[in-house]
């Protein structure tokens, strides 16, 4: 791929934040809401947050996704594009992030956000040709797994599956199986790097939206989910921080700390910027403070049961609102382009040997013609002389009689 040479204009992080219905348990507490949007007319509030959208209990999975449908257009134009959850647990960012891909209206951002750009890249005839792949990553106490392949299964946990398929042991590798590693690809002058990314991790080629949904659902038949205070079917891998405590704080005080520099140092230093304290900062590294377009999505519940977590999600989220990215678009139709030309160049060299060697063996083939008129021409003079020959003996021995 070509980088554009034009320099890249910065861009603030978007971050949205959505607030969920109140769950069964909220309700039997009879709890009381301690969110709300301004305009709702209440005056007792303590403190005062603001976001580029928030979205009530009341929105639709539609709308929350147009929040980030410009997202898809700016991908087809080269540009990466980055969009993460985060929240307490139970707080809707499985449901957010994916939804069920089966049923229309509860289809989360990924599925939706896979077939609007299926259907770009089938309304741009040149692209149809394209290769798309998919991969799924999981973050799982720091280790890394390949949730699209076999070896992911049961056999990787030490301990054995309960009824509902929830593994309590701890994770390893499967013999055999290919051990994933961050690594990060700088590229150089002419060739755009491909950043921090999970080395051996299998891809997919994808040739529709059905593709990709497939491979979802696969990778949510194998994700480790395990049993939380809060949520008994929430994803503790979709949220890496929630498995082990020490584990948890760890990446969450590095995405912090990473989130509060990035804001402090105003997109300078970034030497200083601790992304490599966790695996998770390695990873989001382009999309806070890099070349993606990103957009963060926080989810609450209105509970005051989360009181202090829904703030300190708020507060959390509020600093990122402080990043500047510098977003770049890999110029694929310049890349396009240039492959085109440098094609139409080797042509056109073709063509000019094939010219050559049609002239030269037009030349030689009037060269053989010449040769040919010649030998003919010494075969008649031949032809003459014997001729002339012939009758000089005649008359000689006419002569001697």
């Amino acid at each position: 791929m070509v980088l554009d040479s034009d320099s890249p204009k910065e861009q603030s992080v978007r971050v949205v934040v959505r607030v969920r219905p109140m769950n069964e348990k909220e309700n039997k507490a009879n709890t009381l809401p301690v969110t709300l949007i301004r305009g709702v007319g209440q005056r007792q509030i303590r403190q005062v947050y603001h976001f580029d959208s928030v979205y009530t209990s009341y929105s639709t999975q539609c709308e929350v996704f147009e929040t980030v449908r410009p997202l898809v257009h700016e991908v087809m134009q080269g540009f990466e594009a980055t969009v993460f959850a985060y929240g307490q647990t139970g707080t809707g960012k499985t449901h957010t992030m994916e939804g069920e891909i089966v049923c229309e209206e509860k289809k989360g951002i990924i599925p939706r956000a896979v077939e609007a750009i299926f259907e770009s890249l089938g309304e741009k005839g040149k692209y149809v040709s394209s290769a798309v792949s998919a991969s799924y990553l999981e973050i799982y106490n720091e280790e890394l797994s390949d949730l699209l392949t076999e070896a992911r299964c049961g056999e990787m946990w030490g301990d054995a599956a309960d009824e509902r398929g929830v593994y309590n042991g701890r994770s390893s590798h499967a013999d055999g199986a290919p051990k994933l590693s961050l690594v990060e690809d700088k590229g150089d002058g002419k060739r755009r790097g491909k950043g921090v990314y999970a080395h051996n991790l299998s891809e997919h080629e994808v040739c529709s939206a059905a593709d990709v949904l497939g491979l979802i659902a696969r990778a949510q038949e194998r994700r480790r989910v395990g049993e939380t205070r809060m949520n008994k079917h929430s994803s503790r891998s979709h949220c890496v921080f929630t498995l082990t405590r020490k584990n948890i704080n760890q990446s969450l005080l590095t995405l912090g700390r990473v989130i509060s520099t990035l804001r402090d140092a105003g997109g300078k230093d970034k030497a200083r910027i601790p992304y490599r304290d966790s695996k998770l900062t390695r990873l989001l590294q382009e999309s806070l403070g890099g070349r993606c377009k990103t957009v963060v999505i926080a989810t609450l519940s209105p509970s005051q049961l989360a009181v202090e977590e829904s703030a300190s999600t708020l507060s959390y989220v509020e600093k990122a609102q402080g990043i500047t990215n510098k977003p770049v678009a890999t110029s694929f139709l310049k890349y396009l382009e240039e492959q085109a030309a440098e094609a139409e160049a080797a042509l056109a060299r073709k063509h000019t040997q094939q010219a050559e060697i049609v002239a030269r063996a037009e030349e030689a083939e009037a060269a053989r013609d010449t040769a040919v008129a010649d030998l003919a021409a010494m075969t008649a003079e031949a032809e003459r002389l014997r001729s002339a020959l012939d009758e000089t003996e005649a008359e000689r021995r006419g002569l001697a009689y």
